[in-house]
């Protein structure tokens, strides 16, 4: 059987974006904040699979996707 077990690292960081949407943050509102507060992409945890894609900055469909 398996059993999925949140990452320590990115797990306040998807808490944060699910309470902050639920308050009535927009999506494009909390990935400005996230930026803003040195939150890096999901993009950028894993550059190996990922070396093609931006890592600067949070996007709205970074936040969507993850919502």
């Amino acid at each position: 059987m398996h059993r999925l077990e949140p990452d320590p690292v990115t797990a306040p960081v998807v808490a944060k974006i699910f309470n902050e949407y639920v308050a009535g943050r927009g999506m494009t509102s909390v990935a400005r904040g996230l930026t803003q507060d040195g939150i890096a992409c999901p993009s950028a945890y894993d550059r190996a699979r990922t070396p093609h894609r931006y890592t600067q900055v949070l996007k709205t469909t970074a936040i969507r996707a993850i919502l």
